[in-house]
């Protein structure tokens, strides 16, 4: 069993490649203004990613209590995306605030806890809530994220596209843990 110090750190590196997934998924998301192809692509990476993750904390044995670490671990790889995206300016309408920033941040914390979840003995409706309720909360302020002014417009908004990661994150996760439940009962 891993000591405190290397759940932590788990923790933290899984927060961070959570983040920095669910990041360049909603920067491509930005960038091809909304493009269903790329909303796609941005699901599918997510999905893969909060797979692959959940299989490392499920076998790290990481409690919910983790999602702190996960947390650290995700700001700085927010701050980072989105430092390479200011200095990088790759289109000229893409607009670089702090408010941005809660793009982000839903879609990354919201993610850890779902992979949290999936990796706990048990579902909680509590803690199902706890994890639902920030998404919920953003989808309902969507007008509040959205600052850049694409010339053609958005096809979907990139808060479309982070509920839809979330969706797609969490039907994954639950499909994978009623299948791993299987597979653990044989």
């Amino acid at each position: 069993m891993p000591d405190i110090t290397s759940r932590r750190g788990l923790a933290s590196a899984f927060g961070f490649v959570i983040a920095a997934a669910t990041s360049l998924a909603i920067f491509i998301d930005r960038i091809n203004q909304g493009d269903f192809a790329a909303a796609l692509f941005g699901d599918v990476l997510t999905t893969i990613v909060a797979l692959a993750v959940s299989v490392c904390v499920a076998r790290a044995r990481l409690r919910p209590n983790a999602i702190i670490w996960a947390g650290a671990g995700a700001i700085v790889a927010i701050v980072l995306v989105h430092a390479a995206i200011a200095r990088a300016k790759p289109v000229a309408w893409l607009d670089e605030a702090p408010v941005q920033l809660v793009n982000d941040v839903t879609a990354a914390i919201t993610t850890i806890g779902l992979v949290l979840l999936a990796g706990s003995r048990r579902v909680a409706l509590g803690r199902f809530v706890a994890v639902t309720a920030p998404v919920a909360s953003y989808a309902l302020t969507h007008a509040h994220w959205h600052l850049d002014r694409a010339p053609g417009g958005f096809a979907a908004t990139v808060q479309q596209c982070v509920v839809a990661q979330f969706v797609s994150v969490a039907l994954a996760l639950l499909l994978f843990r009623a299948v791993r439940q299987q597979w653990s009962l044989r």
